[in-house]
Order: C-alpha cells, then sequence, then structure tokens
C-alpha cells in the first residue's frame, strides 16, 4: 500500500503503481496514475476494462471524466471508446447522440475488419432502440449483429442478446416469441433482473396484471438500496405505475410515477423523468375520476394530468426522442375525450398512432385506437367508435393481449347500450358483453369492471345495466359476481350511474360524475319533494300528505295536478333518460304512497353520516358532517327532526374524537375539536373537562382556570346552572396538584 501523498510520488513511483493496480484488477485506481503519467494508450485499456462495473453501478460520470482526459483524437480513432461514450451517452438519454458514436464506431470496425467490435457497436444501436421502443430499426441492427460469426462469447452474453431479441419480439407485439427467447436465456445463464423486467413487461402487455404487480416486487425488494445504470422505461417505479393504472389503484400508481420522476432525476436521465411524467399523467386521471370526496365532487385533476402529458412530450422533443409521444399521446387522447373534447382527442390520436405504427409498435397502437373509439363514444358517434374499437381488439388480438380485447368488446357494448335504440340494442349488447365475460373469467380480469381504470368506463356503474341483462337473461355468474363486488346483488334495475346526493352543509346532486345545475330544477316544488323525501326516507308518505305538506291547493284537483307536475319533473332530474311510461327506478309509488327506492343505487350523505356513527367511526362521521341538514330548507317543519338528529349525533361524534385524542396525549387536536364543538352548543360541558385536561398536560394551569370560568359564564348564561360537580372536582384536582 502507498503511504506517500499522491502528488509527491515519483514518474516511477506511479509506474510502479499503476502497474501493480494492473496487475490486481484495481482498474480505476491504475486509471488515475495512468492519466498523471500522460501514458494515454495504457490509460484508454484501464478505462475500457473499468468501464462495465462502472456502468453497470450506475457511475457514468466517473466515466465520462475518464474520457474528458483522453484527447478527442484519440476517441475518434478508437472504435471501443466510440461505442462506450455511445453507451455513457445513451444512458443519458442522448438517443441521437449515441447513435452517430456507434455508426462512427460500425465505419471503422467495418474498415479494420473487426468483427467483434463491428457486433457491440450494431448492439448499442439495438440498446438505443429498445430503450425508446422502436422495434422495427432494433430488429434491423439485430439481423446485422446476428448475422456477424464471433468466436469466445461468454454464457452471459449470449443470454444477453437473446433477451435483447425477446424484448423486441415483446415490442413487436409476439409475446409468444418473447417467451421463448426468454426463456432460452434463462436456461443458458439462468434468470436475472434485466430478464425478470422482462418477463414483468410480457405479463403487462398480455393482460397478467397481478402477475406482473407481484413479480416486479419481488425484484425491487431484491435490488433495494443497491445502484444501477439506467433503464429507461423498464425502471420498476414507472412498470409498476402503469400496471397500477390498469388496475385501478390510483394512489397507488401516483406514489410509483413520482417515485420514478425523483429516480429519474437522481439518475441523471431526463428520459425516465418524461416516462415518470407520463405515468403520472395516467394516475392523475384516475384520481380525476375516481378520488371523490364524501360529497361526489371530483378532486380535479384532469388538468394536471394534461400539463404531465404536455411535459413529458416537450421533454421528449429535446432528447429527440420522438418515441415517448406514443404513450403519452394515449393518455392525451383518453383525456380529451373524458372532457368531451373530441377535436383534440383525434388530433391526439393521429399523433400517436403515426409514431407507434412507424416503430412497429402494435400494442401502443392499439391502446390509442381504443382511446380514441372511447372519446367516439363519449362524444356519440356510434359509426366512428365501431371502426376504431374495431381495429382496437385487431391490434390486441394481434399482440395477443386479452385485457386490450376485453376493454374493446366492453366499449363496443357500451357504445350500442348508450348510442342505439332500446329495440335494437338488447341481443347486440348480450352478446358484446357475453365475449367480454368469458375474457374476465379466463383471464382474471374482473378489475376491468369493478374499479376506475385506464382502459374501462369511467364510472364502473355504467356497467350495471350490462352486467344485469347479462345475470338476468343469459345466467352468467361472472356478472353476478360483479355485480355483488359493486354491491348491487340484489338490484333489479339500473340507471347506469349512482345518484349522490349531499344534503349537510349544502344540498348538491350528482348523477354518477356529472353534477346537477341549478337550472336543471324547474320546479322548486320538485326539489321539495326530494327533501321530504330525504328526511322520512325510511316511511312511505302519502300523496295526500305531500300534497298538503307542499301546496296550499284550493282543491283536492288542483293539489293533485300540481303534484303529478312536480313528481315528473323530479324524475326528470334525476332519470332524465326514463323512457315514457317507465317505472322510476329512485322513487317508489304504491297504494297512492311514496318514499325513496330503498334497493336503488342512491349514495345520500346523511345516511352515510348516521351509518359511521352507528359503527363507532367517529373520523368518517366527522368528514361527512359538512353542515346543518338542508340548511335551506330551515323553514320545513318535516326535515325539523332529522336536521336535529343529525346535530346531536355530530355532537357525539365530535366528543368521542376529543375523547379519543385526549386519550392519545394530542392536546392540541382535543383543543380544535372542543373549540369547533363549542361553537355549536357552548354548554356541553365534557367539552370545558377535555379542554381543562389538554391545558393540564401542557401545564398551563392558568389556562385550566379560564376554561372553567369560561364554562362557567356560558352556563349561568344560557341555562342559568352551575357547572357539574365532576367538573368542580376536576378543577379542584388540578388546581391543587401544584403545577
Amino acid at each position: 500500500m502507498l503511504t506517500t501523498p499522491d502528488h509527491t510520488l515519483t514518474s516511477q513511483q506511479r509506474l510502479n503503481a499503476a502497474q501493480r493496480f494492473v496487475a490486481t484488477g484495481q482498474w480505476e485506481d491504475a486509471i488515475h496514475h495512468w492519466l498523471a503519467l500522460g501514458h494515454v494508450g495504457e490509460a484508454v485499456s484501464s478505462i475500457l476494462q473499468a468501464a462495465p462495473r462502472a456502468i453497470a453501478e450506475g457511475r457514468l460520470a466517473s466515466i465520462e471524466e475518464w474520457l474528458s482526459a483522453i484527447p478527442d483524437r484519440v476517441i475518434a480513432e478508437s472504435a471501443a471508446l466510440q461505442i462506450l461514450l455511445g453507451n455513457v451517452l445513451r444512458l443519458r438519454s442522448q438517443f441521437d447522440t449515441a447513435l452517430q458514436h456507434f455508426a462512427q464506431a460500425q465505419q471503422r470496425c467495418q474498415y479494420e475488419r473487426d468483427d467483434e467490435g463491428l457486433r457491440q457497436a450494431l448492439l448499442g444501436q439495438v440498446h438505443v432502440y429498445l430503450d425508446t421502443v422502436r422495434p422495427n430499426q432494433a430488429e434491423q441492427a439485430l439481423e446485422q449483429a446476428l448475422a456477424i460469426a464471433t468466436t469466445g462469447q461468454s454464457d452471459f452474453e449470449r443470454a444477453e442478446l437473446l433477451r435483447m431479441l425477446a424484448e423486441n419480439k415483446l415490442n413487436l407485439g409476439k409475446p409468444a416469441e418473447a417467451w421463448s427467447w426468454l426463456n432460452d436465456a434463462d436456461l443458458i445463464a439462468g434468470s436475472s433482473p434485466k430478464g425478470e423486467a422482462l418477463r414483468a413487461r410480457i405479463l403487462l402487455r398480455t393482460g397478467r396484471m397481478r402477475e406482473a404487480a407481484h413479480g416486479l416486487a419481488e425484484l425491487a425488494a431484491q435490488e433495494r438500496d443497491r445502484s444501477h445504470a439506467p433503464r429507461g422505461h423498464r425502471e420498476i417505479p414507472l412498470l409498476l405505475s402503469l400496471i397500477q393504472a390498469c388496475l385501478g389503484n390510483a394512489e397507488r400508481a401516483t406514489a410509483l410515477a413520482q417515485e420514478g420522476i425523483a429516480l429519474g432525476r437522481r439518475l441523471g436521465s431526463p428520459f425516465i423523468e418524461a416516462v415518470g411524467y407520463i405515468r403520472l399523467g395516467h394516475a392523475l386521471q384516475l384520481r380525476a375520476l375516481a378520488w371523490r370526496n364524501p360529497s361526489g365532487q371530483s378532486q380535479h385533476d384532469l388538468d394536471d394530468a394534461l400539463h404531465c402529458y404536455r411535459t413529458a412530450v416537450s421533454m421528449g422533443d429535446q432528447m429527440a426522442a420522438r418515441r415517448l409521444r406514443s404513450e403519452a399521446m394515449w393518455g392525451l387522447t383518453r383525456a380529451h375525450g373524458l372532457r368531451g373534447d373530441l377535436a383534440q382527442a383525434r388530433a391526439a390520436a393521429q399523433d400517436g398512432l403515426a409514431v407507434a405504427l412507424a416503430a412497429g409498435d402494435i400494442w401502443i397502437a392499439g391502446l390509442l385506437y381504443l382511446a380514441r373509439g372511447t372519446a367516439c363514444v363519449l362524444g356519440h358517434l356510434p359509426d366512428e367508435a365501431a371502426q376504431y374499437l374495431t381495429q382496437a381488439r385487431a391490434q390486441f388480438e394481434a399482440s395477443d393481449d386479452p385485457l386490450g380485447q376485453a376493454a374493446s368488446g366492453l366499449w363496443q357494448a357500451l357504445a350500442v347500450y348508450r348510442l342505439k335504440s332500446v329495440t335494437a340494442k338488447a341481443p347486440e349488447v348480450a352478446a358484446s358483453i357475453a365475449q367480454v365475460l368469458q375474457l374476465v373469467q379466463r383471464h382474471d380480469l374482473a378489475f376491468l369492471l369493478t374499479t376506475v381504470n385506464m382502459l374501462g368506463a369511467p364510472d364502473p356503474r355504467e356497467l350495471a345495466p350490462l352486467l344485469i341483462m347479462a345475470r338476468d337473461q343469459a345466467g352468467d355468474d361472472t356478472a353476478a359476481q360483479t355485480l355483488r363486488t359493486l354491491g348491487l346483488a340484489r338490484t333489479r334495475r339500473h340507471a347506469g350511474y349512482q345518484l349522490r346526493i349531499q344534503t349537510l352543509g349544502d344540498f348538491c346532486v350528482w348523477r354518477g360524475g356529472e353534477m346537477v345545475n341549478a337550472d336543471a330544477w324547474k320546479r322548486t316544488a320538485a326539489r321539495r319533494m326530494l327533501w321530504l323525501l330525504i328526511a322520512e326516507r325510511n316511511t312511505w308518505l302519502p300523496r295526500d300528505w305531500l300534497i298538503e305538506t307542499l301546496w296550499q291547493a284550493p282543491d283536492i284537483a288542483t293539489g293533485a295536478s300540481h303534484f303529478k307536475v312536480a313528481f315528473n319533473a323530479l324524475n326528470r332530474v334525476l332519470q332524465p333518460n326514463r323512457a315514457a311510461g317507465e317505472e322510476s327506478l329512485f322513487v317508489q309509488c304504491a297504494d297512492q304512497a311514496y318514499r325513496l327506492n330503498p334497493h336503488a343505487d342512491i349514495w345520500l350523505d346523511c345516511a352515510e353520516f348516521e351509518n359511521a356513527c352507528d359503527r363507532g367511526d367517529w373520523q368518517t362521521a366527522r368528514v361527512l358532517y359538512r353542515g346543518d341538514f338542508l340548511p335551506m330548507a330551515a323553514y320545513e317543519d318535516v326535515c325539523m327532526p332529522t336536521r336535529q338528529r343529525l346535530l346531536a349525533r355530530w355532537q357525539m361524534a365530535m366528543d368521542r374524537l376529543a375523547t379519543e385524542s385526549i386519550d392519545r396525549d394530542d392536546s392540541h387536536t382535543t383543543l380544535d375539536l372542543c373549540e369547533a364543538l363549542l361553537q355549536r352548543d357552548a354548554c356541553w360541558e365534557n367539552a370545558y373537562r377535555l379542554m381543562m385536561r389538554a391545558h393540564f398536560r401542557r401545564g398551563d394551569v392558568a389556562q385550566v382556570a379560564r376554561v372553567f370560568q369560561r364554562c362557567e359564564a356560558a352556563l349561568s348564561r344560557e341555562l342559568g346552572v352551575k357547572p357539574a360537580a365532576s367538573t368542580l372536582a376536576l378543577l379542584r384536582e388540578m388546581m391543587g396538584s401544584g403545577r
């Protein structure tokens, strides 16, 4: 071991050190001394020896530092250095520049008849095309590389080549061939992290999402805290984010996409970062549809999703990585379709398809055709929808993806159901949904029907009428199970959306994700009638009682006429597409009495609030209670008992939450909860006791006394009484403690 400071070494000492490091394979130490000696040739030899390990560990900066010390003339005249520089630039997402260096190395190797160097230069180009998913170009370069006969290849090198063949076959939409090549690679050299990631991609592109997620989770656990070279779109968080988006797990997909973006920045790979933005766009789309607060309102993530896609496209253009556009355009097509912007959806789909088809990626092309078809369904263009959904299904059949096939068939069934006449659609819908359900059952694809995901309907409830048809007319077990999962096992008729009603703090109605605007209520009496039905939702309300409560009619005939008009207006709001003469789904009528249908798909915040209280879920109850019951109906006597009951239950929920918080020594939360409680009832004495305990635990005896005085004043002012004995005892205990 050298103990002399490096800057004081003589040339001979450096030479001896360099030779010793070479002999022991300590290449990076050798590089330092060769460069200090000005021995460029020896430095280059050591760099070529050290580079593979540095690349594998993701230490690209070290290689760049070494190469910066080598004269440009030497690099230009060395095919091996050109290849090394090309690989570094590829991993830095500088794909076009990398291809230029590989091409220069190829020309030099052809001139020098260096077959092994030529093969490495061609494989460098293949890596670029695999990184950027350009299978047509990769196929050509692979054929050239395979045509070069070289000797002395290790099992590892042969296996790596087979994995490259497998990955490209997958990108060409040939998963069966990909499996075959990957299995051959494993037979030669055993499994590898690269092979396992590829295995997960094959599973992903053939609809086996759960298997893919499981395999990647295991791989992530094995590789935790290990450094590695940038992997582009193959990074585990990026793959998992896409899988979770397809499975409908919006929050998990969001976290993984954000992890991928951070990883790209840490590895210095803008390509990885850009893919992360695309995957974040997918996740935010799902959140815009699926992440609703208790009143049913979306968190409005769709604008953020569009921004993510555009950011990724801009980054891709700056890197000359146009291939990124195809997946970004899939996301944009779907997002614009959801917003009803058909022109933008068409433009995005056309842009993405041009890139995907030129690259030869039929699976991504299938996603783009599917997104364009769904935009047409949502835009009420049945013929155009059928055209693109048929093309989507063909692409997915060619790439052996049953999930894509099922999604295409699902949207075809939805198109017929939504856009054709009632008499014409039943047999066609039944046939379409039957095929979808067969694929779902055979390939474990239930999530397509039960979650908000990147391939299915914006609201799974929209599928309910189709599933009911399949269950009741064809006895389909998969349809029955799906309805059970959606909580609709006993439902016989469905509107295709859940009716969501907010009554606490405000009054709002949503049909699925569509809010009913104020103009839709043509009759004030229709809205008031709904308030009464909600307030007395467990009771049949006689028509005569409703008429007497809602109108001061001069006679029975006039009252009956008013009722008929208001009732029809109410049904038009709740179920605007109801056929003439069809029985209302949401309001039941029997023997001239009416009630909200307890078997209909209705979400009521006041009912959910009481359910939360019944099961002791005080935090959910707190979130649901946004204010008093129907405050705009303050003068409706019928609503008063319900308003008082719900307020009392909210007060008890807040009391329980405050008690739990003081038990876990969270005095800050205790004080906040008690203050909110006292704002509504200044005489809620237990709130004062809890506040006294909270201040006492903080060691603030003066505040304990002030809270007691506040309690004493409120009880005297409001009720003319003194604090309870338990409150006085608590005060004496705390004041006598000496604290």
